[in-house]
């Protein structure tokens, strides 16, 4: 036979554990981190970068020319380092990762991880090994260029003064 709410000892009438009460001391809240430590973590971040570069992409192409135009090729091809694709290897969800990454005694193996993912997709970009301008709009980089004011401040009455027009217009 199932409990009623008023016979679970420590809860409140919603269920939820009062305060102070012996139950629940020690947990701070949510499940137990699935990486106890910083060096366990980042043994099998280690793992997952071990793994991508042992399994490259194999990319499907024919030859173009020659006496064997048209035979099929499978060319492996180096596999980006993704946050994706770690938390897929660990298990976790992006937001699992996040909070590791928000507790202090995390920070240095996910910057490492993080640094470590940059690194190779920046570097596999600039080789030509990745597309450029999509790992440009991953990692967030730009290429603004100023086509109209050659890096001057313009107002908007300095706008109409070298346009010749004014105001009122």
């Amino acid at each position: 036979m199932a409990k009623k709410i008023e016979d679970n000892e420590g809860r409140m009438p919603d269920g939820k554990f009062a305060e102070g009460n012996k139950i629940s001391v020690g947990n701070n809240g949510g499940a137990p981190l699935k990486y106890s430590t910083p060096e366990e973590l980042e043994s099998f971040c280690k793992g997952y970068f071990e793994w991508a570069d042992k399994n490259p992409w194999i990319k499907n192409d024919v030859v173009k020319g020659g006496e064997f135009a048209g035979t099929p090729l499978q060319i492996p091809t180096q596999r980006p380092y993704t946050l994706i694709a770690l938390c897929h290897y660990l298990s976790l969800s992006l937001n699992g990762w996040k909070k590791y990454e928000e507790r202090a005694e995390f920070v240095t193996v996910t910057t490492w991880v993080r640094e470590k993912i940059n690194n190779q997709q920046i570097e596999g970009a600039m080789v030509g090994a990745f597309n450029a301008n999509l790992t440009a709009r991953i990692q967030g980089i730009s290429d603004k260029q100023d086509l109209t004011s050659n890096g001057e401040t313009l107002t908007f009455g300095a706008f109409l003064m070298k346009s010749g027009r004014s105001e009122s217009e």
